[in-house]
């Protein structure tokens, strides 16, 4: 699957609005549903955060990149990908600085345009130049 680094950023921003000290969020894989009613467990509906997010992206796609941040260092879980039920504790530190880079959506705006321009697509290239503009901006706060 491609990447959709705008999923990437809609995923962090749900998961620190919805997870805190001793409150978890979690993630339904609907593609599981008939799994979860083979061994005889019912189907729980997904939460109204990822309906949400369901208007944006498809089940496939929100769930490979709630995984794809998992797997990335950007989200805590304390269990196997791949299940009917993600259940993600927090993000990470580095999930929690890449977020904050790329809050702004003028920030997102521009760090997606000099990713374009120079043809990157990967999330470390955007890390970096997420890291890159905000220290260009907080230097032009400073005039130098």
């Amino acid at each position: 699957m491609k990447l959709d680094l705008d999923c990437v950023r809609k995923v962090l921003l749900c998961v620190e609005n919805n997870t805190g000290l001793r409150k978890f969020c979690f993630f339904i894989d609907s593609g599981l549903e008939e799994s979860e009613i083979i061994i005889g467990n019912t189907p729980a509906p997904p939460p109204d955060y990822q309906k949400k997010l369901l208007k944006e992206f498809d089940n496939d796609t929100l769930i490979y990149h709630v995984n794809y941040c998992i797997e990335a260092g950007l989200l805590t879980t304390n269990q196997p990908l791949g299940t009917y039920r993600t259940v993600i504790e927090d993000l990470t530190p580095q999930g929690h600085s890449f977020l904050e880079t790329i809050r702004d959506n003028n920030i997102w705006s521009g760090v997606k345009g000099i990713a374009s321009k120079i043809g990157v697509k990967s999330l470390e290239s955007v890390i970096q130049i997420s890291s890159n503009v905000l220290t260009q901006l907080i230097k032009a706060q400073f005039g130098m």
